[in-house]
């Protein structure tokens, strides 16, 4: 993440545009789902919710250092650490996902790039969940690209 001013809640509480901007970016570029920053700060994941869209226009006291040093990004080092365990983002998987989190496939070791790659994939798919259709076509679209690397492996073996 590229340096950022430090973020400080106000004694009055008021969440800031800055400060809804800096947790999205900051949850979607660890690649976390509301649900988990919610659990990893012992908060309710709605409260993460109505952070982020505008619903709360306030920050508790009791919320507000923790919220505070998520923003100026004091967990990230737990957070990364945890990326590379295989967590869901939101619930159980639905469909064809479901069948594919669920296989034996173990992930080799030299794919140290992989991490990444599933945590945008995840993020970008948790983002979209108002958009059912739009995550039917990134399922969509990844599988016929999964297939078509599939078929391009087979060729050459």
């Amino acid at each position: 993440m590229s340096p950022k001013s430090i973020i400080q809640v106000p004694d009055d509480g008021i969440i800031t545009d800055a400060m809804r901007l800096r947790l999205k970016q900051k949850r979607v570029e660890l690649g976390l789902s509301m649900k988990r920053v919610a659990a990893e700060l012992e908060l309710n994941w709605a409260t993460i919710r109505k952070w982020e869209n505008g619903q709360a226009v306030r920050c508790s006291i009791s919320n507000r250092r923790r919220f505070e040093r998520f923003l100026n990004g004091d967990y990230d080092h737990l957070f990364q650490d945890k990326r590379l365990q295989a967590r869901p983002a939101a619930g159980k998987p639905q469909g064809e996902m479901a069948e594919a989190s669920t296989s034996s496939y173990k992930i080799p070791a030299r794919a140290t790039n992989l991490p990444v790659f599933v945590t945008r994939i995840a993020a970008i798919y948790e983002l979209s969940s108002n958009k059912p259709e739009l995550q039917a076509e990134m399922q969509r679209q990844f599988e016929l690209l999964t297939d078509a690397y599939l078929n391009k492996l087979a060729a050459k073996a």
